[in-house]
Formats: structure tokens, sequence, C-alpha cells
């Protein structure tokens, strides 16, 4: 939905109770059950609805937060010059102004994405409960450098404000869900994260440089994607990045995903996680049913966070849940 800059400036905020809700209402507890405790938002209250935002998570460059419902509110400069902002709204609108486009975010629709450096507005009645995926503009920038050689780079990484479609929302919405649901986890699965919050945005939103990533690319050798096979192979847990797994091989990610198409016709992330599959399979099998082992603690080895779709990953690939499998080893 667009809206132009008239109706946008002249379109009054709905006043706090015209929007009231019941606490039971489950588009309240829907939105609460999408971050765990102790990180339970506080519907209604007081306060610059900034100040009320609550960090649920840190992945490095990539910052997770949920803005409560409670207050109607306006937003009219940059929380932060270094920053791209992606918002999705859970409920009510967000009312945008930015880059001299205006438009409206609605749940399950569209996103808001802000790119650091130019002023913009935000209005939204009391009733919008949002996450917001905040992620370092250098980060990004030096993760486009990895995916795309310089003589294709022009300009600044600047991304498109309005994002329209479920392919887009869909995919972004997953990984910040995701996010917020891993928030309190530490060390390599932040690192992790992190670098997955990175590529979502860059290959899933469209920006200043996705004509030049969507460009035919030069293919790994054989050499190269053996080698890196032989890395996943030898995983005693999930260690390695994508990302990372191209920087071992001296190619790009762009050439070593074009290497495996060649070779085995999938993508090295899809390689990587049947790999991955395989080998939570496997500790299943040889764990003991009755030892401290749990499902969600192998699934963690191997990369897996979100336990319910990893147990829909696993019976499509296995024809059996993974609580099946530890309970007859």
């Amino acid at each position: 939905m667009t809206t132009s800059s008239t109706a946008l400036r002249d379109r009054p905020v709905p006043a706090p109770a015209a929007a009231a809700r019941s606490p039971e209402d489950p588009v309240d507890r829907r939105f609460t059950a999408l971050v765990p405790p102790p990180y339970r938002p506080v519907l209604g209250g007081s306060g610059h609805p900034l100040e009320r935002a609550v960090q649920v998570g840190r992945f490095g460059p990539a910052e997770v937060h949920v803005m409560p419902a409670g207050d109607r509110a306006a937003v009219d400069r940059l929380p932060s010059a270094v920053t791209v902002s992606v918002i999705l709204p859970l409920t009510g609108w967000i009312d945008v102004r930015h880059l001299h486009r205006s438009f409206t975010a609605v749940p399950t629709r569209s996103i808001a994405v802000l790119s650091p450096g130019s002023p913009f507005l935000l209005r939204w009645p009391a009733h919008t409960s949002s996450l917001a995926l905040c992620v370092d503009i250098a980060a990004l920038t030096e993760r486009l450098e990895a995916l795309l050689p310089e003589r294709h780079r022009s300009g600044p990484l600047r991304f498109t404000p309005h994002v329209v479609g479920a392919a887009h929302r869909d995919v972004v919405a997953g990984t910040v869900q995701l996010l917020a649901q891993a928030a309190g986890a530490s060390g390599r699965l932040t690192r992790l994260l992190g670098s997955q919050a990175l590529d979502t945005l860059l290959l899933a939103l469209p920006h200043s440089h996705s004509a030049a990533l969507a460009e035919p690319t030069t293919t790994a050798s054989g050499a190269a994607v053996r080698d890196t096979v032989d890395r996943i192979v030898a995983e005693q847990a999930a260690h390695y990045t994508v990302g990372e797994l191209a920087e071992l091989a001296a190619v790009s990610l762009r050439t070593l995903q074009a290497g495996f198409r060649a070779e085995y016709g999938c993508t090295p992330q899809q390689y990587l996680r049947r790999s991955r599959l395989a080998k939570a399979h496997a500790d299943l099998e040889a764990a003991d049913p009755a030892g401290e082992m749990t499902v969600g603690d192998i699934a963690a080895r191997w990369g897996f966070y979100h336990l319910g779709r990893f147990a829909a990953s696993f019976r499509e690939r296995f024809g059996e849940t993974p609580s099946e499998v530890l309970r007859r080893s």
C-alpha cells in the first residue's frame, strides 16, 4: 500500500483507547511467544518508543529488537547512522517516509527497510507491535565484497526502502524470528546466526547491488569443491559458515556456489545442511535414550536452532522424527 506524503503527514494516529485490546488477545500471545524468557515485552506503558524497545539478542554485527504495543508514536530521526534497519510489523501498521518515498508497512504483506545516512519518519498507532533487525552497514559492505568482485561494485550499498511480496518478506521474517528465538546464545552460535543475517539481507532484499549479484559468475574448480566437501565431511560439530568455506577454498561465495551446482547439482548451503542432518541422525542413533543427551542438544550441535524446523526437515529426509530415532536407539 502506498500513501502520499500529504496523507502520511495528515493521517491522525488513533488514540490508545481506540485501539485497546485484551491482554488475552491471541495476537498478543503470538507476539510474545516469538521472544523467549526473560525477554517478555510489557504491553502497554509509556515512555519514548525507542527507549522501550527491548534488545532480545545480539549476533555479532546484527541485533534483534522487539517494539511492544502500547503507545502510539512517531520517530523522526535515525536511531543510528551506521545500521540498516529492517522492521516487521506484527500487529497494526507503520507509516514510513524514507528516501523521498511514503508507504505503509502491514503484517504478513510488507516490511520497512531503512538505510543509514538519510532521515526518515515512522508513525504507528497504539496497537502496533513489531520486530526489528538492525545490522551494521560496514559488516554488510564487507560481506558484499566477499560475494561480489570489485569490478562489479559501484557506489554505496543502499536498500530499497519498501519491500512487498511473500518471497522477500517471508525469508527475512524467518531469519529475524530465528534470531529472536535464539536470544541468549553465545560463542560460535552468535557468529553463525550473524552471518546468516548478513546473507539474508544481501540476497533476499533488493538493493543497489542486487543486479550485479544476479549476474552469471565463474565456476569453482573441482579441486576447490572437493576440498570444501572434505572440510564438511570432517566436521565434528557445526563449525563453518558457507562464507568461511569459500574463504578457505580461496574463491568467492558465488564461485563456490556455481562449482557445487556443477559437481553436485545443489548449493554448498544445501550440501552442508544435508551433511549435518545425516550426522544428527547418526548421533541420535548412537545416543542412550535414558542418558542426558536430548534431541535439542544434538540439533544445536549440528547448527539447527529451531527445533520445529529441524524436526520437519529431519522427517522429510529420513521418514521419521528425531524423537523416534532417539527412542529406539
